[in-house]
């Protein structure tokens, strides 16, 4: 794979999309938990409960919690609404409806708004 197109980032948008299909789709989703159970049972005999199923696995790796400042730890219901909320404010930077000075505050009232979210300071915020 060594320098081949393959093997380099395209762009942030391809990075993104193969993120939310792997990571999100694909690894949470109830067929994967049908994969991954047994194999956490021989590396994990311990660890794992004798009555787990495929069904609880999927059940306990899509919790939905309170709404994270950060996209890679929030929950299935949020986390698009991060990549939205990014994609407006680069949107607005790009086309000069928004200043970059101005976007601690819009991104602040954007997490109130989209995900009821209160951010304490711009160091865990934009």
């Amino acid at each position: 794979w060594e320098g081949l197109p393959v093997n380099a980032a395209h762009s942030m948008g391809v990075h993104e999309s193969q993120s939310l299909l792997w990571e999100r789709m694909v690894a949470l989703g109830l067929p994967f938990q049908s994969y991954l159970l047994p194999k956490l049972r021989a590396f994990f005999p311990e660890q794992v409960p004798a009555d787990a199923t495929p069904e609880r696995l999927y059940g306990a790796v899509n919790l939905v919690k309170f709404p994270s400042l950060i996209r890679v730890e929030s929950d299935e219901v949020t986390y698009s609404l991060h990549v939205i909320l990014r994609y407006e404010i680069e949107r607005a930077l790009v086309d000069g409806s928004l200043a970059v000075d101005d976007v601690p505050r819009v991104w602040n009232a954007k997490m109130k708004d989209y995900l009821a979210a209160d951010v304490p300071s711009d160091a865990v915020g934009v």
